[in-house]
């Protein structure tokens, strides 16, 4: 699931920084949607699901 949370997350940071790069540096559609994108693309490469940090804590659901 990581390497899948990863790729998607590089594409869509990808496609955003693309989109914002073809605005010129004005506030059209290509800004709008872009940035928002490229935010929302690197977050998803590095979110940690819950079941990643439970692992790295070392801890399981035993309670």
């Amino acid at each position: 699931m990581k390497r899948t949370r990863l790729i998607f997350g590089l594409a869509l940071a990808t496609a955003g920084a693309f989109l914002v790069a073809q605005s010129a540096g004005t506030v059209n559609g290509g800004f709008i949607v872009g940035a928002p994108l490229a935010v929302w693309g690197v977050y998803l490469m590095t979110k940690e699901s819950n079941s990643e940090r439970q692992e790295e804590r070392g801890s399981t659901s035993e309670n």
